[in-house]
Order: C-alpha cells, then structure tokens, then sequence
C-alpha cells in the first residue's frame, strides 16, 4: 500500500534543549561523581593545623559536565576556596536525572578540610 505523499514540505525541526538546572529537591536521581574527588590540603593549612570547609554551587550539564563553579560558604575564608573549586573544576558526573532523562542540576557540595592523623596499625594483644 502505498502513502499518499504530504503537500507540505519536510522539516527538521531540532530538539529544544531544558534551560532549566534542577534542585535536589526537583530531581529523581542525584547527580553521581564518576571518581572520587579529592582535593589536595593546602600545605600551609596543613602545616598550620588549620581544618575547615567550602561549600561549593555546581552547575552541571545533562551530560554530567560542571558548567560553572561558585563558592557559596567557606570557613575560614581564603584558605581552602581555591583547593576545592580545582577539585570539581574538571570532575565528571552521571547526570541527574527527571522524568528517566537527563538533566542539568544546581548541586550544593560541602568539601570538609579535616587533618587525619596516620598512627600505624596496631597489632593484636
């Protein structure tokens, strides 16, 4: 059987990509970091004894990648803002997900900046 053939012209018509970037409260399934991500300890906080934290807003594309990178809280100021944004400045992600699809997400990410001290292992008594 053959289709009759339409008057009108075809027409790609391209998809509209969401300009929206999701909350965790909006999203089915939070975004997930493909590595660990670990930022390196300023030597001189590290040498200072000095622990912390940075709270870093992630912009992040439906293809998991950090479109923008803003400090939104960091205690103490100027200490561990630069070691944590060069952390997630290159960091991969599984998109979030709505709706079974891929989204872009607006992530809130506490970094902690805690001195570990390494004593050894201790053998049994």
């Amino acid at each position: 059987m053959l289709l009759p053939q339409s008057p009108l012209p075809a027409v790609d018509i391209p998809l509209i990509e969401d300009p929206t970037y999701y909350t965790a409260k909006q999203v089915d399934i939070h975004p997930m970091a493909v590595e660990a991500i670990k930022p390196e300890y300023p030597e001189a906080a590290a040498a200072a004894g000095i622990e912390g934290f940075v709270t870093l807003r992630l912009l992040i594309d439906a293809t998991g990648v950090v479109r923008e990178i803003s400090v939104v809280e960091a205690q103490p100021p100027d200490t561990f803002e630069t070691a944590a944004v060069n952390a997630f400045r290159n960091a991969r992600f599984i998109a979030a997900q709505r709706n079974d699809r891929p989204v872009k997400s607006d992530v809130r990410i506490k970094v902690m900046f805690e001195i570990i001290e390494t004593t050894g292992a201790r053998g049994a008594e």
